[in-house]
């Protein structure tokens, strides 16, 4: 069976752009690896061209040349590209690949490209969500079609991909290996809902994360877990440690080494993790609560979409402002800004962790703002009337 890395491989394949010089696996149904790999011409790469979210042309050369030292790889053949266009589906990408040597199928889902963290938050308050129900119908359709009941069926993903992959494999009977990057977990109605299946399935499920990724610490995940220490960030910062790159330390020509933490996940991550969990697990209603979480989704959204520079500031500001303006989210809002001044005067490494990560990245712009929240919990005044609020 193929190893970690070589899926992880295989994974970054689902993320080549499509965009000249380059070709998306979507157009590449019956070509082997190598021919995919030989289709691009290399000449024509601009190292320092952001290709694809953070990934630059450099990035790309390297993968490239990792996978052309392998055999194995190059032999695959990508078969059933797919792009989830139905309702709900996100724009999410997936494809097989089938090792004909060894028998060997990877079913592959790379991360959603559209409204990920919205689907993200709103998902802690689903069983099933849309993104993963479509990935489950696909996946059954290509298995009839494509007769994987001759192989060993491994199915991979990277973020939305990953957290599809581990639904997958609890909820279907024909998955013999699930490995996830970077994979979000489940809601603790789907903990509860399929626990049964769950117990059963999470003996082949593998988590391999990078120990600053901000995404695998949502919700409730399941399976056996591995960090590993992330490599070459770059102008995206604390943003790059979700990229699927980041787990390889690529050296000359091809080599790379993926390097396990053996302290695990970072501490800041998990002070996250709490404050996250804490949030969705709120007493209140299931409504307020689906209603909140679709706004945390689009906080967090905007300030990855914004970046961590010195201009960033007053947009975040402004942005959160014309969303707590809304007529549905008002509500939403006053909770969410009294939820996390009670919550970081309760716990006082919270705001520490987050502003060591944001120093850590260089995220200046942000990082001015969680300063001036700091201010706020500190305020005597403000803190007398949020002291008369009961959550």
């Amino acid at each position: 069976m193929f190893k970690v890395d070589e899926l992880l491989l295989l994974e970054n394949i689902t993320y080549f752009p499509d965009s000249e010089p380059f070709v998306s696996v979507l157009h590449a149904d019956g070509l082997t690896v190598r021919e995919f790999i030989n289709n691009i011409d290399k000449e024509a790469i601009i190292d320092e061209k952001d290709y694809a979210s953070y990934m630059t042309g450099f990035d790309f050369k390297n993968l490239m040349l990792a996978i052309k030292k392998n055999r194995e790889l190059l032999n695959c053949i990508i078969m059933e590209p797919h792009f989830d266009a139905a309702y709900g589906g996100g724009g999410g990408v997936s494809c097989v690949f089938v090792n004909p040597n060894t028998t060997e199928a990877i079913v592959a889902f790379r991360g959603t490209a559209l409204n990920e963290w919205q689907d993200d938050f709103v998902g802690a308050n689903q069983v099933d969500s849309l993104q993963q129900i479509n990935a489950l119908e696909w996946y059954k359709m290509v298995y009839t079609k494509l007769h994987l009941e001759n192989y060993q069926v491994t199915v991979i993903g990277h973020s939305k991909g990953g957290n599809k992959a581990k639904y997958i494999t609890v909820l279907n009977n024909t998955v013999t290996r699930c490995v996830s990057f970077d994979g979000q977990g489940f809601s603790d109605k789907f903990i509860e809902n399929y626990k049964k299946e769950i117990l059963e399935k999470q003996k082949i499920i593998e988590n391999h994360n990078v120990d600053f990724d901000y995404v695998n610490i949502l919700l409730n995940d399941i399976g056996r877990k591995t960090y590993y220490i992330g490599f070459d960030y770059g102008r995206g910062g604390f943003a790059e440690s979700h990229c699927p790159n980041t787990y390889f330390n690529f050296k000359e020509n091809g080599q790379y080494t993926l390097e396990v933490n053996p302290n695990g996940q970072r501490v800041e991550m998990q002070e996250l993790d709490h404050f996250i969990n804490s949030l969705i697990r709120s007493n209140i209603s299931e409504k307020e609560k689906t209603e909140t979480t679709e706004l945390v989704g689009a906080l967090v959204g905007k300030a990855f979409a914004i970046g961590g520079g010195e201009n960033t500031t007053n947009e975040y500001i402004n942005f959160f402002c014309d969303t707590a303006g809304d007529e549905k989210y008002v509500d939403n809002a006053a909770f969410l800004l009294t939820f996390c001044i009670k919550y970081a005067k309760q716990n006082k490494d919270f705001l520490g962790a987050i502003k060591t990560i944001l120093t850590h990245f260089k995220a200046d712009g942000i990082l001015k703002v969680v300063c001036m929240f700091e201010d706020l919990v500190n305020s005597k005044k403000l803190n007398r009337l949020i002291n008369l609020s009961n959550f």
